[in-house]
Protein backbone atom coordinates (compact mmCIF):
# COMPACT_ATOMS: atom_id res chain seq x y z
CA UNK A 1 0.00 0.00 0.00
CA UNK A 2 1.17 3.51 0.57
CA UNK A 3 4.14 2.31 2.59
CA UNK A 4 6.44 5.29 1.32
CA UNK A 5 6.60 9.31 0.84
CA UNK A 6 7.29 8.70 -2.99
CA UNK A 7 4.19 6.70 -3.16
CA UNK A 8 1.90 9.22 -1.13
CA UNK A 9 3.40 12.05 -3.07
CA UNK A 10 2.74 10.55 -6.69
CA UNK A 11 -0.84 9.45 -5.72
CA UNK A 12 -1.63 13.34 -4.68
CA UNK A 13 -0.36 14.36 -7.39
CA UNK A 14 -2.78 12.46 -9.67
CA UNK A 15 -5.52 12.95 -7.81
CA UNK A 16 -4.78 17.21 -7.70
CA UNK A 17 -3.95 16.60 -11.79
CA UNK A 18 -7.30 14.30 -12.69
CA UNK A 19 -9.65 16.74 -10.59
CA UNK A 20 -7.88 20.38 -11.79
CA UNK A 21 -8.14 18.78 -15.73
CA UNK A 22 -11.46 17.39 -15.89
CA UNK A 23 -13.01 20.89 -14.21
CA UNK A 24 -10.89 22.83 -16.76
CA UNK A 25 -11.80 21.03 -19.24
CA UNK A 26 -15.92 20.59 -18.07
CA UNK A 27 -15.89 24.63 -18.03
CA UNK A 28 -14.41 25.33 -20.92
CA UNK A 29 -16.83 22.99 -22.85
CA UNK A 30 -19.60 25.15 -20.94
CA UNK A 31 -18.45 28.69 -22.15
CA UNK A 32 -17.02 27.14 -25.51
CA UNK A 33 -13.73 28.27 -25.20
CA UNK A 34 -12.44 24.75 -26.43
CA UNK A 35 -14.93 23.40 -28.33
CA UNK A 36 -13.39 26.49 -30.86
CA UNK A 37 -9.75 24.96 -31.15
CA UNK A 38 -11.50 21.68 -30.74
CA UNK A 39 -13.25 21.58 -33.82
CA UNK A 40 -10.47 23.51 -35.69
CA UNK A 41 -7.81 20.30 -35.10
CA UNK A 42 -10.55 17.81 -35.13
CA UNK A 43 -11.04 19.25 -38.92
CA UNK A 44 -7.03 19.18 -39.86
CA UNK A 45 -6.78 15.65 -38.57
CA UNK A 46 -9.80 14.51 -40.08
CA UNK A 47 -8.90 15.46 -43.53
CA UNK A 48 -5.09 14.58 -42.55
CA UNK A 49 -6.50 10.88 -42.03
CA UNK A 50 -8.78 10.97 -44.75
CA UNK A 51 -8.22 7.49 -46.75
CA UNK A 52 -6.99 5.63 -44.27
CA UNK A 53 -10.05 5.09 -42.17
CA UNK A 54 -8.95 0.80 -42.11
CA UNK A 55 -5.41 1.68 -40.92
CA UNK A 56 -6.84 4.05 -38.37
CA UNK A 57 -9.39 1.35 -37.42
CA UNK A 58 -6.44 -1.19 -36.79
CA UNK A 59 -4.68 1.27 -34.42
CA UNK A 60 -7.57 2.18 -32.16
CA UNK A 61 -8.53 -1.67 -31.56
CA UNK A 62 -5.30 -2.13 -30.10
CA UNK A 63 -7.21 -0.97 -27.12
CA UNK A 64 -10.75 -2.08 -27.68
CA UNK A 65 -12.40 -4.61 -25.23
CA UNK A 66 -11.55 -7.75 -27.82
CA UNK A 67 -7.76 -7.22 -27.91
CA UNK A 68 -7.91 -6.22 -23.61
CA UNK A 69 -9.47 -9.04 -22.91
CA UNK A 70 -7.08 -11.09 -25.40
CA UNK A 71 -4.36 -9.79 -23.19
CA UNK A 72 -5.58 -10.00 -19.76
CA UNK A 73 -6.54 -13.87 -20.85
CA UNK A 74 -2.95 -14.23 -21.72
CA UNK A 75 -1.34 -12.79 -18.63
CA UNK A 76 -3.92 -14.79 -16.66
CA UNK A 77 -2.64 -17.85 -18.37
CA UNK A 78 1.10 -16.40 -17.28
CA UNK A 79 0.00 -16.10 -13.99
CA UNK A 80 -1.10 -19.36 -13.20
CA UNK A 81 1.83 -20.99 -15.29
CA UNK A 82 4.48 -18.74 -13.11
CA UNK A 83 2.08 -19.17 -10.21
CA UNK A 84 2.41 -14.78 -9.78
CA UNK A 85 -1.35 -14.05 -9.45
CA UNK A 86 0.15 -10.77 -9.50
CA UNK A 87 0.93 -10.97 -13.45
CA UNK A 88 -2.70 -10.90 -13.69
CA UNK A 89 -4.13 -8.98 -10.78
CA UNK A 90 -2.51 -5.65 -11.21
CA UNK A 91 -3.45 -5.02 -14.46
CA UNK A 92 -6.81 -6.46 -14.53
CA UNK A 93 -7.12 -4.10 -11.27
CA UNK A 94 -6.13 -0.95 -13.16
CA UNK A 95 -8.32 -1.84 -16.43
CA UNK A 96 -11.33 -2.12 -14.28
CA UNK A 97 -10.73 1.19 -12.02
CA UNK A 98 -10.21 2.79 -15.36
CA UNK A 99 -13.07 1.39 -16.50
CA UNK A 100 -15.05 2.93 -13.70
CA UNK A 101 -13.57 6.31 -13.90
CA UNK A 102 -14.63 7.16 -17.53
CA UNK A 103 -18.13 5.39 -17.07
CA UNK A 104 -18.58 8.22 -13.68
CA UNK A 105 -17.03 10.76 -16.03
CA UNK A 106 -18.18 10.50 -18.98
CA UNK A 107 -22.04 10.24 -16.68
CA UNK A 108 -20.84 14.07 -15.63
CA UNK A 109 -20.03 15.67 -18.03
CA UNK A 110 -21.82 13.93 -20.85
CA UNK A 111 -20.36 16.21 -23.94
CA UNK A 112 -21.67 15.24 -27.43
CA UNK A 113 -19.79 13.27 -29.88
CA UNK A 114 -19.10 14.81 -33.04
CA UNK A 115 -21.68 14.39 -35.90
CA UNK A 116 -21.12 10.98 -37.00
CA UNK A 117 -22.62 8.19 -39.82
CA UNK A 118 -23.89 5.73 -38.15
CA UNK A 119 -21.22 2.80 -39.98
CA UNK A 120 -18.39 4.77 -38.27
CA UNK A 121 -20.32 4.45 -35.07
CA UNK A 122 -20.18 0.89 -35.24
CA UNK A 123 -17.02 0.18 -36.90
CA UNK A 124 -14.89 2.58 -34.26
CA UNK A 125 -17.09 1.68 -31.27
CA UNK A 126 -18.01 5.04 -30.75
CA UNK A 127 -20.79 4.64 -28.08
CA UNK A 128 -21.86 7.21 -25.05
CA UNK A 129 -20.90 10.34 -24.88
CA UNK A 130 -17.57 11.72 -26.66
CA UNK A 131 -15.54 13.20 -22.85
CA UNK A 132 -13.30 11.04 -21.85
CA UNK A 133 -12.14 9.13 -24.47
CA UNK A 134 -12.00 4.91 -23.21
CA UNK A 135 -9.79 4.04 -25.75
CA UNK A 136 -7.16 6.38 -24.71
CA UNK A 137 -7.69 5.93 -21.13
CA UNK A 138 -7.74 2.47 -21.59
CA UNK A 139 -4.47 2.07 -23.93
CA UNK A 140 -2.16 4.37 -21.22
CA UNK A 141 -3.63 2.28 -18.01
CA UNK A 142 -3.48 -1.10 -19.59
CA UNK A 143 -0.05 -0.86 -21.59
CA UNK A 144 1.46 1.46 -18.98
CA UNK A 145 0.61 -1.38 -15.77
CA UNK A 146 1.87 -4.30 -18.05
CA UNK A 147 5.21 -1.60 -18.15
CA UNK A 148 5.14 -1.29 -14.95
CA UNK A 149 5.17 -4.73 -13.67
CA UNK A 150 7.42 -6.14 -16.22
CA UNK A 151 9.73 -3.47 -14.75
CA UNK A 152 9.31 -5.16 -11.19
CA UNK A 153 9.88 -8.04 -12.03
CA UNK A 154 13.56 -7.08 -13.52
CA UNK A 155 17.07 -7.24 -12.22
CA UNK A 156 17.42 -3.64 -10.06
CA UNK A 157 20.35 -2.74 -11.63
CA UNK A 158 18.37 -2.91 -14.78
CA UNK A 159 15.33 -1.35 -14.05
CA UNK A 160 15.71 1.78 -14.77
CA UNK A 161 16.33 1.19 -18.41
CA UNK A 162 13.65 -1.22 -18.25
CA UNK A 163 11.08 0.87 -16.82
CA UNK A 164 12.31 3.88 -19.57
CA UNK A 165 12.16 1.55 -22.68
CA UNK A 166 9.00 -0.07 -21.63
CA UNK A 167 7.01 3.20 -20.16
CA UNK A 168 8.33 4.88 -23.36
CA UNK A 169 6.76 1.84 -25.55
CA UNK A 170 3.10 2.24 -23.82
CA UNK A 171 3.38 5.61 -24.19
CA UNK A 172 3.84 5.69 -27.72
CA UNK A 173 0.72 2.52 -27.81
CA UNK A 174 -1.39 5.82 -26.08
CA UNK A 175 -0.58 8.10 -28.52
CA UNK A 176 -1.19 6.47 -31.89
CA UNK A 177 -4.70 5.03 -30.15
CA UNK A 178 -5.56 8.73 -29.11
CA UNK A 179 -5.27 9.98 -32.61
CA UNK A 180 -6.49 7.25 -34.05
CA UNK A 181 -9.54 8.41 -32.28
CA UNK A 182 -9.60 11.94 -33.68
CA UNK A 183 -8.35 11.31 -37.24
CA UNK A 184 -11.72 8.59 -37.19
CA UNK A 185 -13.61 11.90 -36.13
CA UNK A 186 -15.38 9.80 -33.05
CA UNK A 187 -13.66 12.32 -30.50
CA UNK A 188 -12.45 15.64 -30.13
CA UNK A 189 -9.02 16.30 -29.58
CA UNK A 190 -9.73 17.96 -25.99
CA UNK A 191 -11.24 14.25 -25.12
CA UNK A 192 -8.17 11.85 -25.94
CA UNK A 193 -5.51 14.83 -24.42
CA UNK A 194 -7.91 14.73 -20.96
CA UNK A 195 -7.96 10.81 -21.40
CA UNK A 196 -4.14 10.84 -21.35
CA UNK A 197 -3.59 12.71 -18.47
CA UNK A 198 -6.71 10.64 -16.84
CA UNK A 199 -5.43 7.78 -17.28
CA UNK A 200 -1.97 8.49 -16.55
CA UNK A 201 -2.95 9.80 -13.13
CA UNK A 202 -5.03 6.89 -12.14
CA UNK A 203 -1.73 4.51 -13.15
CA UNK A 204 0.17 6.30 -11.40
CA UNK A 205 -1.96 6.74 -8.12
CA UNK A 206 -3.05 3.21 -8.47
CA UNK A 207 0.66 1.71 -9.04
CA UNK A 208 1.58 4.04 -5.79
CA UNK A 209 -0.79 2.08 -3.91
CA UNK A 210 0.31 -1.16 -4.99
CA UNK A 211 3.40 -0.70 -4.40
CA UNK A 212 4.62 -0.54 -7.91
CA UNK A 213 6.84 2.88 -7.02
CA UNK A 214 8.59 4.02 -4.47
CA UNK A 215 10.05 0.78 -3.27
CA UNK A 216 13.41 0.94 -1.87
CA UNK A 217 13.93 -3.04 -1.01
CA UNK A 218 15.14 -3.28 -4.98
CA UNK A 219 13.25 -6.67 -4.90
CA UNK A 220 10.72 -8.24 -7.37
CA UNK A 221 7.99 -9.63 -6.06
CA UNK A 222 5.87 -10.69 -8.47
CA UNK A 223 3.30 -12.49 -6.46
Amino acid sequence: MLRSPAARAIASLAVLTVAGSVTGLALGFRDGAVLAWDEALLEVTARCGAGATGAWLTVTSLSGWTAMLAVLTVLGAIALWRRAPRVFWFPALATAGAEVIKNAVKIAVDRPRPPLSAELVQQAHATGSSFPSGHALHAVVLYGAIALLVTSLVRPRRRTAARTALLTLALAIALAVAISRVALGVHYPSDVLASLVLGTAWLAAYAAAAGCVGRTDGAARPE
